[in-house]
């Protein structure tokens, strides 16, 4: 993977409490990781949304209650 240097600005704080838990030199490590994670976790909210909007999408369509669908997504 390609790198290249980034200067972030935040909170002193939070600054201290990920050096106590990573160390001064983890702290790419742990912003990569960090930012992966936000990342994934963004496209499967929408890959979600997504699907929600098809399937309201197609009760619309064959007039299927919305609460028939919002449950079928809860167990499946």
């Amino acid at each position: 993977m390609d790198r290249t240097r980034t200067q972030l600005t935040i909170p002193v704080r939070l600054l201290r409490e990920i050096d106590a838990l990573v160390g001064k030199n983890g702290r790419s490590a742990f912003f990569t990781e960090i930012a992966q994670k936000a990342l994934e976790r963004r496209k499967s909210s929408e890959d979600e949304f997504d699907v929600i909007t098809a399937r309201k999408s197609l009760a619309s369509k064959t007039r299927i209650p919305w609460s028939v669908v919002k449950q079928k997504r809860k167990t499946g």
